[in-house]
């Protein structure tokens, strides 16, 4: 009896699951490629676990690792109604403002462009830090 309940909630599911699909393709879905263009689940699942797919730049300056990375899931923009499907992070191990700074983008462009102004932003800190330490 047991294991007949379990595949009628997993028939179930597997029926919602199908039904999102269905309601997904109307709109923009939830999966995109580096070009923004919809994808399955299954191809975006390859795609995010390929390194060379995924990474767009990432660089480590002092303390601050700076990761710019294809997400393909879709974050909606407020202001433009556009997936946002890169994303540029900062990650240091001292518990300052720029510690998990989080930017996310619609295009490949947005993201090299905002991962640069990430690498800006960790130098300009650097360097206040060192002008503040000599003064």
């Amino acid at each position: 009896m047991m294991k007949k309940q379990e595949a009628m909630k997993q028939e179930e599911a597997l029926q919602v699951c199908n039904e999102t699909k269905s309601t997904e393709s109307k709109s923009y879905g939830f999966y995109f490629d580096r070009q923004g263009k919809p994808i399955e689940l299954m191809d975006w699942a390859c795609k995010v676990e390929d390194k060379k797919y995924k990474v767009i730049l990432q660089e480590e300056i002092g303390d601050y690792f700076i990761s710019t990375i294809w997400i393909g899931l879709c974050f909606i923009s407020s202001e433009r109604n556009k997936p946002l499907i890169f994303e540029t992070m900062i990650f240091s191990d001292d518990d300052d403002d720029l510690n998990n700074y989080q930017e996310r983008y619609e295009t490949e462009q947005q993201a090299i462009d905002g991962h640069n102004l990430a690498v800006m932003l960790v130098r300009s800190k650097i360097l206040s830090g060192l002008q503040n330490e000599t003064e």
